[in-house]
């Protein structure tokens, strides 16, 4: 699940769940659209403050891995390699 989805299934707003990882609203925000991405302490403390629903797989935009094979992932990430 992702962190925006969580938060508002919650019902908390991002200064809430900022205070409970020891960041700003702010950044909470960047990291929901994308413009920042956690380091490695925050993605631990985002796993924990939301029970594991929201892990650090979440911040990647991948596709599910259930759907498609390995192949059409690789693919999908480097278009160009995947030519040759």
């Amino acid at each position: 699940m992702k962190l925006g989805p969580w938060i508002k299934k919650e019902k908390i707003t991002l200064e809430e769940f900022g205070e409970r990882i020891r960041r700003g609203h702010s950044t909470v925000g960047r990291y929901i659209a994308g413009l920042l991405f956690p380091g490695r302490e925050t993605l631990r403390d985002i796993y924990v403050e939301t029970y594991g629903e929201v892990t650090p797989n979440d911040f990647c935009d991948l596709p599910p891995f259930e759907t498609v094979r390995r192949k059409e992932i690789s693919e999908e990430l480097d278009p160009v390699s995947s030519r040759a």
